[in-house]
Order: C-alpha cells, then sequence, then structure tokens
C-alpha cells in the first residue's frame, strides 16, 4: 500500500510537471466484485472517501491509503463531495437521490434528499449550497443546478441534448472559487463547459483527439485537469480553456474520478493501472 514509483510520466517546458509519487490498491469487499472508483474526494487531516459504483459502497481511506470504513448503499453511488463539518454527499444516480453522510471513525447516513433527474456530479457551493450535473432521460438533455441541502432547487439550466451517437450520460462538476465558475464535464456532449454562477456560459472545450471528458478537478494556480480520451490521459486546461499541456500518466481506461488534495499539489487519480488502483501524482509548480 502506497509503495513509491519513480518514473516520470510528463514534464512541460513551460511550468507543470507531474510524477507519480505512489500506486496503492483498495481491497474489494470479499465474495464482492471488481471495483470501480467513480467518484473520490479528500477529507481533513489526508482522508480519502472514495464511491465505489460496482460495489455500492463508500470506502472512507487514511492518510496511508488503507480502508478503515465502508458504508453499503440501495444501489451504485456516482459521486461524493466533502461538504464541511464531517459530511459528505454522495449522489445516487439510479435513485434521482443524494445521500448525506456523517464522517467520523464510521460512516452513518443522516439525511437523503430527492431530486427531480438522475444525479450524476456534486460540488460544495456554500455553507447551504450544492451543485449538481443531472440527465434528463425522457428528454435526453444534460443540467445542471443549485440546490439547497433540503433539496429545495435555486437555479436550473439546461446544458445540452445528448448526441445520439454517444452512449455516455454521466457527466461531473467542479467549481474554481477564485473565479466563481464551474466546470461540468459531459461525456454524452464530447465536452467540458464552464459557466458562471448566474449561469453565463463562459466557454466551452471540445477537442476531436480528447474523447469522453470524465473527472474534473482545479489546482491552486487555477488550471482545470480534465481525465478522459483513449487512451486515458489528462488535458491541463487554463481557466479560459486553452489547452496548456497533457499529462500521459499509466492511467486504465475504466478511471473516472480525480480529485486534488486540499493543498491543491497532490492529485489524485483512481484506476491508475486498473480498476482497483489508485494513483497519487505530485503537481510542481
Amino acid at each position: 500500500m502506497g509503495s513509491a514509483a519513480t518514473h516520470q510520466n510528463f514534464v512541460d517546458a513551460s511550468r507543470t510537471a507531474s510524477q507519480t509519487l505512489a500506486i496503492f490498491d483498495v481491497a474489494r469487499p470479499e465474495g464482492g466484485k471488481r471495483s470501480w472508483f467513480t467518484g473520490v474526494t479528500f477529507l481533513p487531516g489526508h482522508f480519502v472517501f472514495l464511491a465505489d459504483y460496482n460495489n455500492k459502497r463508500c470506502c472512507l481511506l487514511d492518510p496511508s491509503y488503507k480502508i478503515i470504513a465502508d458504508f453499503y448503499l440501495p444501489v451504485s453511488p456516482w459521486d461524493v463531495c466533502y461538504l464541511g463539518n464531517k459530511t459528505v454527499a454522495v449522489t445516487l444516480p439510479k435513485l434521482s437521490k443524494i445521500v448525506f453522510l456523517y464522517v467520523d471513525e464510521a460512516i452513518k447516513h443522516t439525511k437523503t434528499v430527492k431530486i427531480r433527474h438522475n444525479c450524476f456530479g456534486v460540488d460544495f457551493l456554500s455553507h447551504d449550497l450544492i451543485i449538481l450535473t443531472c440527465y434528463n432521460r425522457k428528454k435526453s438533455k444534460f443540467l445542471w443546478m443549485i440546490i439547497s441541502k433540503e433539496g429545495h432547487e435555486q437555479f436550473y439550466q439546461v446544458i445540452g441534448k445528448r448526441e445520439k451517437h454517444l452512449d455516455w450520460v454521466n457527466s461531473n462538476v467542479t467549481l474554481n472559487n477564485a473565479r466563481s465558475q464551474i466546470y461540468i464535464s459531459c461525456p454524452g456532449l464530447n465536452s467540458v463547459y464552464c459557466f458562471g454562477l448566474e449561469g453565463k456560459e463562459i466557454f466551452q472545450y471540445k477537442d476531436e483527439n480528447f474523447s469522453c471528458p470524465q473527472g474534473l478537478a482545479v489546482d491552486k494556480n487555477e488550471d482545470l485537469y480534465v481525465l478522459g480520451g483513449f487512451p486515458r490521459h489528462i488535458a491541463v486546461l487554463s481557466p479560459t480553456g486553452t489547452l496548456r499541456s497533457r499529462i500521459n500518466a499509466r492511467i486504465s481506461n475504466n478511471s473516472q474520478a480525480i480529485c486534488f488534495n486540499m493543498d491543491r499539489d497532490k492529485l489524485l487519480v483512481t484506476g491508475a493501472t486498473d480498476p482497483e488502483r489508485c494513483s497519487v501524482l505530485y503537481t510542481a509548480y
């Protein structure tokens, strides 16, 4: 667990360098399926919280990346987000619900909120508001909304209709707090979008060499990291949507989620070499 790796993945002559610090395995439950980690978030104290889609569970990992608690759900979770005060939000697309969990040494359910659509990506906006990305199956449309923790809708905006040749209906979201910008990946539209909090579209990133954008994360310099493509790699975009560089790490095509730690200098990638492994990439400036 947490064994060091020595190879250099990528060097961009301008600024960004990425090196693998560790690759670690996350144990599957006894008798369980092969794990697929679709959501990840860091908690205070360098703890990691994962959504395991295939095994319908969430996992709490200690700073050495060992599982110290599991929580099983009625259906598969998609994304997770730390809200503060030891609380994590978990999206359940199949039930159109968000589950709120209290995470300490154990994981406890606190409440469940029903949403009108299949909700996928989730991120924290303020003390009482969260951002969701959703999919309306009847109209084949992607949308995003801002809701209160009680489930009351504050804002709602359609992004676009799914392209017929693309099967993916999931989406992910992350927030650039410094710029008050929301980034949304829609593999069903083969695009990454940037919106202001009031709903104004700032840019759309679409690259014929970068299909199926998935996980999103923002670093301390406000650059956006997008996981996608086949073979999987990470595209690094400026806050205005310009491609800065690509990180060609050892990433599985089943990789789904990425997340920076709270210092925003270490990037965790799920599915480093296969779906049950994770890697920590160090990004230096």
